[in-house]
C-alpha cells in the first residue's frame, strides 16, 4: 500500500485505503475532498501576496470510492480579493462545489480592537499519542494527541492531529491543504457522541486570518447545537503558534451502515 491519500492517476487523483471513508466501504472520508480542493487551488493559484481566507464546501452527493477529479476556474481576479471555484467529479458525477476567496496582505489598521485571549495550548511533541479503535489504513495514517476529551465520551474536545503521509504522492502538502484537511475534523470533533459518530456533515466553511505553520493542528470544538436530527458544530483551529481560523459543519443525522 502507498504511503500517501492519493496517487496521481492521469489528471485525477487514485485514493488509497488510507482515504477510505467511516460510513460505508464505497466512500471517502469527507477530509479527503477538502484536503484535495485546497491542495489543487493552493498549487494553480497561490501568491505570497494573497492569504487563503476562506473555503466553502457543499458535499452535495455521496463520495464513492473511486478516481477523482478536481476542476477549478477563476470566478474574480481583482486587486485586493480573489475567488476561484472548484468542482469535484467522482464517477461522472459532480458530489462536490467548493469556492476559495483570497484576500491580499496588507498594514494592519490603526488603533486597538479587542480580542479573546487565546488559550495556552501544551506542546503537542509532550502529549501521549492517542490509540486507534482499529489498525485499519484510514486510522493509521494520523497521529492525534487529545488535549481534553476523547472520542467515545460526551463532553468538549480538544486535539492536536498530524498526517503522517502526504495527501497526493510525490507532490508537496502546503499549509492551505493541511489546515483543510483536519479543518474536517470540526464533525466527528463535535457531532459525536457516547454512540460515536452519529452526523454526516454537508458541508464545511473554513476562515482562515493566516496560514498555519508546521505539521501540525488542533481542533478545538467551541459548539455543538442540534435540533431534529440536524446539527451545527464549530471549532477553533490552532498551530503551535495559537488560532489560525474557525471551522463551521452543518450536518444530518445518520448512521454508518457497513
Amino acid at each position: 500500500m502507498s504511503d500517501a491519500f492519493f496517487l496521481p492517476a492521469d489528471g485525477a487523483y487514485r485514493p488509497t485505503d488510507r482515504a477510505r471513508g467511516p460510513w460505508t466501504e464505497d466512500s471517502l472520508h469527507g477530509r479527503m475532498i477538502s484536503g484535495l480542493v485546497a491542495h489543487v487551488v493552493e498549487t494553480r493559484h497561490a501568491d505570497p501576496d494573497f492569504n487563503f481566507t476562506r473555503l466553502t464546501l457543499d458535499l452535495i452527493r455521496p463520495t464513492r470510492f473511486d478516481d477523482v477529479t478536481v476542476e477549478t476556474s477563476t470566478f474574480r481576479d481583482g486587486n485586493r480579493i480573489r475567488v476561484m471555484d472548484a468542482s469535484v467529479v467522482i464517477r461522472g458525477e459532480e458530489i462536490a462545489q467548493a469556492r476559495v476567496v483570497m484576500l491580499r496582505r496588507g498594514d494592519p489598521p490603526e488603533g486597538k480592537i479587542w480580542t479573546p485571549e487565546a488559550e495556552a495550548l501544551p506542546d503537542p511533541d509532550r502529549l501521549p499519542q492517542q490509540p486507534v479503535g482499529s489498525v485499519s489504513p484510514a486510522n493509521t495514517a494520523w497521529d492525534m494527541r487529545p488535549v481534553r476529551g476523547q472520542f467515545g465520551v460526551v463532553g468538549r474536545r480538544t486535539i492536536w492531529q498530524r498526517a503522517l503521509v502526504p495527501l497526493v504522492l510525490g507532490e508537496p502538502t502546503g499549509p492551505f491543504a493541511r489546515v483543510s484537511t483536519a479543518a474536517d475534523n470540526t464533525n466527528p470533533w463535535s457531532n459525536s457522541g457516547d454512540r460515536g459518530l452519529v452526523y454526516v456533515n454537508a458541508d464545511l466553511t473554513l476562515y482562515l486570518h493566516r496560514p498555519p505553520e508546521g505539521e501540525w493542528i488542533c481542533v478545538d470544538v467551541t459548539t455543538h447545537q442540534a435540533t431534529e436530527g440536524i446539527a451545527v458544530g464549530g471549532a477553533t483551529l490552532h498551530d503551535i503558534r495559537g488560532p489560525v481560523g474557525q471551522a463551521v459543519v452543518g450536518a444530518l443525522a445518520n448512521r454508518v451502515r457497513r
